[in-house]
C-alpha cells in the first residue's frame, strides 16, 4: 500500500511539472511597436509590454542596450534588426518567446514632466496649508493636461487651493527656460486627528467633563464644524443641548451654564475704583455669565441693568 501511494505522489509531481513546462513554453512576450523615453540609451526594459516578463529575465539582459535614440529624435529598427540584436544575447529558448511586430519597433526620444514629482508638490501643498487640522492622507492622485516639455529641466509652481475639499484639485505652472505648461493635480485627501467625543448620552444642561467625554482617533474630513482636542477646552461650560454617545463636541455644544434665573433673589453689587455697596434684588430675566439682565431693586423697587458676574450675583458699575 506504501508503495502505491509513492508511486501516486511521483505521478502527479510529474505531471505538475510537465504542465508548468507546457505552460512556460506557450508564453510569447509581447514587444511593443511603439515607446517613447526620455534617455538615448534603450534596453530591453523599456520594449517588452509584459511586466511579468522582467521576473523571467537576468539583470544582465535587462542592462543591455538594443539601440541609442538621436537627442532629441526618432528611430526606427526593423523586426529582422531587432532579432538579430537580441540574438547575440539571449538563448536560444529566450529568443523564441519573443513575439516581434512586423513592422519593427519606432522609438521616439520625449521629455515629460515626472508625474511621480507632481504628486509630492501636491502632498506638499496640502501638507503645508492643512497639516494644523490633523494626520492628512492623500490618494489616488491623478494628472490632467500637457506633460510633455521641450527639456527636461524644469521647475512647478502650485497655486494652493482656497478652502478644503475632500477631492483637492490643484493648479501647477512648469516653467522652463523659454517655456511654459499648466497641469492640474487632482487627488482624494482625508483628515484624521484626536477629537473629544461623547462618551455617554449627555443631557441638555449637563456639565461637560472627564466623566461624560473621552478622546479617539477619527477621520473628520467630514465635518463642517470646529471640534475639541481635550476635556479642559470645556471647563466650567455644560450642553447647550443633548448629544448622542460617540458625537464630535464641537464649541458649538456647549454655552456657559445659568448662574442666574428668573425671579431668583440676587445680590447686586455697586462698585467704583473707591467705593462698593451690595443690595438684594430680584432678577427679572435669567442670565449666564456676562450677560445683562433686568433686576429689580428691592429697596427702592427700581429695575436696573446688571451684569451677571457669579451664581446669583450681579455687578453694576458706576
Amino acid at each position: 500500500m506504501k508503495r502505491f501511494v509513492n508511486a501516486l505522489v511521483l505521478t502527479g509531481m510529474f505531471l505538475a511539472f510537465m504542465t508548468g513546462v507546457g505552460n512556460a513554453s506557450r508564453q510569447r512576450w509581447m514587444i511593443r511597436p511603439f515607446t517613447e523615453v526620455s534617455r538615448s540609451a534603450v534596453t530591453l526594459r523599456d520594449l517588452l509590454l509584459s511586466p511579468e516578463a522582467l521576473d523571467k529575465l537576468g539583470p544582465g539582459t535587462l542592462n543591455h542596450v538594443v539601440l541609442r535614440v538621436p537627442n532629441p529624435g526618432e528611430a526606427h529598427v526593423t523586426r529582422g534588426q531587432l532579432l538579430s540584436e537580441f540574438r547575440s544575447f539571449l538563448g536560444g529558448t529566450v529568443l523564441a518567446s519573443l513575439q516581434v511586430p512586423t513592422s519593427g519597433v519606432t522609438i521616439r526620444r520625449v521629455f515629460r514632466i515626472d508625474t511621480g514629482e507632481v504628486v509630492e508638490v501636491f502632498k506638499k501643498v496640502i501638507f503645508s496649508r492643512y497639516g494644523g487640522l490633523g494626520r492628512i492622507h492623500v490618494r489616488d492622485v491623478k494628472i490632467s493636461g500637457n506633460t510633455q516639455i521641450p527639456s527636461p529641466y524644469y521647475r512647478i509652481v502650485a497655486y494652493a487651493p482656497a478652502r478644503f475639499r475632500k477631492v483637492m484639485n490643484i493648479k501647477m505652472k512648469v516653467l522652463g527656460k523659454g517655456w511654459r505648461r499648466t497641469i492640474f493635480a487632482r487627488g482624494r485627501v482625508s483628515i484624521t486627528a484626536t477629537v473629544l467625543v461623547a462618551k455617554r448620552y449627555i443631557t441638555k444642561g449637563e456639565k461637560i467633563g472627564p466623566d461624560n467625554t473621552t478622546l479617539i482617533e477619527q477621520d473628520i474630513t467630514h465635518l463642517y464644524k470646529s471640534y475639541l482636542t481635550s476635556a479642559r477646552q470645556c471647563e466650567g461650560l455644560v450642553a447647550r443641548s443633548s448629544i448622542p454617545e460617540g458625537h464630535v463636541i464641537s464649541p458649538e455644544n456647549l454655552t456657559s451654564p445659568i448662574l442666574v434665573n428668573n425671579g431668583a433673589i440676587v445680590t447686586i453689587q455697586a462698585q467704583s475704583p473707591n467705593i462698593l455697596v451690595r443690595t438684594l434684588g430680584v432678577a427679572k430675566q435669567r442670565g449666564r455669565r456676562g450677560d445683562i439682565i433686568r433686576v429689580e431693586n428691592l429697596q427702592s423697587k427700581k429695575i436696573i441693568y446688571a451684569k451677571v458676574t457669579a451664581k446669583n450675583l450681579v455687578t453694576v458699575e458706576f
